[in-house]
């Protein structure tokens, strides 16, 4: 007889995985996963650098194409991603993330043109003006982290 106060769960080996999906967003060291999507290489070294520096396990998509694939195939906390890319844009890896319930940080050269209702109506959570420090970068990664997807109300603002 079956307790209905204890949760039973099928052993690893009769658990399903989809092909190339992971059940965890977190890697092997319990690190949380972002997805850096940005078309100039520099900056995303530099940006993938740093984040990694901070313990975090950064996965680096240079156009939209290459991180919606990603989106497809991985698990990520958060995708921090540029506006304009070559292809497909900012926007539309945002809204595949939103789909995903994965918060967003949309980096803009042009924030103030971006109204809030705009960005949360196409998936962004969060807008991260370029330039911006690495530091206001951290501090902007972990208010996502922590706060995770706006309501459809309000666009949380960077800090």
């Amino acid at each position: 007889m079956t307790k209905p106060w204890i949760k039973t769960t099928p052993a690893r080996s009769q658990r399903t995985v989809q092909p190339g999906k992971s059940t965890s967003a977190k890697d092997g060291r319990g690190r949380k996963r972002l997805l850096l999507v940005e078309d100039h290489a520099a900056l995303l070294s530099l940006r993938s650098i740093f984040l990694t520096s901070q313990g975090y396990h950064v996965v680096c998509a240079h156009d939209a194409l290459q991180a919606l694939s990603f989106l497809d195939t991985q698990l990520f906390h958060l995708v921090v991603t540029d506006a304009a890319l070559p292809g497909p844009s900012g926007w539309e890896v945002a809204a595949a993330a939103r789909r995903r319930n994965v918060p967003v940080i949309l980096s803009s050269g042009r924030p103030a043109g971006i109204s809030a209702e705009e960005a949360v109506s196409r998936g962004v959570d969060f807008l991260c003006p370029k330039p911006c420090s690495l530091n206001q970068l951290q501090l902007l990664v972990e208010k996502a982290l922590r706060q995770g997807l706006t309501s459809n109300i309000r666009l949380r603002p960077v800090p």
